[in-house]
């Protein structure tokens, strides 16, 4: 299950826990609470040192120049192989995909227009991912090997953004 969701279960149950902490209760068929469980905030030094940092949802020059940008702040090289975008696009890392300490990767839409328009980075980008970003409103979410959540973020339009910062390159 994940975060917010209720599941009656009566056995058979498998499943995990986030390494970032969260309370289980567990209720009688009548809905009082008999039990709670909180787990204390055990995440890996991965999922303490990868970020979603930047993306572009809504580029002028089309949807195939669709992006994210993921940084590793850690002082460790990342190695996402078989790590997956489960929420927002679909994208699966391939074997030894690594970030190296204090660097950036570019998911992209079409990884070939996105290296066409950036050559100086193109050993940076990787792609190409399913689904697309919507110009409104997504969750993105980051997922290790196990399944477990790296880091999650939900864009909105709106705001108090500048004009350019929609499309025009703010």
């Amino acid at each position: 299950p994940n975060g917010g969701n209720g599941l009656n279960i009566q056995d058979g149950y498998s499943g995990q826990l986030s390494a970032r902490g969260e309370t289980v209760t567990l209720k009688r068929p009548d809905n009082t609470v008999a039990s709670t469980l909180t787990t204390t905030p055990d995440p890996s030094p991965t999922q303490q040192h990868l970020r979603i940092t930047e993306l572009d949802f809504a580029p002028v020059a089309g949807k195939s120049f669709e992006w994210l940008e993921l940084h590793n702040v850690g002082t460790n090289a990342i190695n996402l192989g078989g790590w997956r975008f489960s929420k927002g696009i679909g994208f699966t890392f391939s074997t030894n995909t690594v970030i190296a300490p204090g660097g950036y990767l570019v998911v992209a839409a079409d990884a070939a227009a996105i290296a066409s328009k950036y050559p100086a980075i193109a050993a940076q980008i990787v792609g190409n991912y399913n689904n697309r970003l919507s110009n409104t409103s997504d969750t993105i979410r980051l997922e290790d090997v196990a399944g477990n959540p790296v880091d999650e973020v939900r864009y909105f339009e709106g705001g108090r953004w500048p004009g350019l910062a929609d499309g025009g390159g703010a």
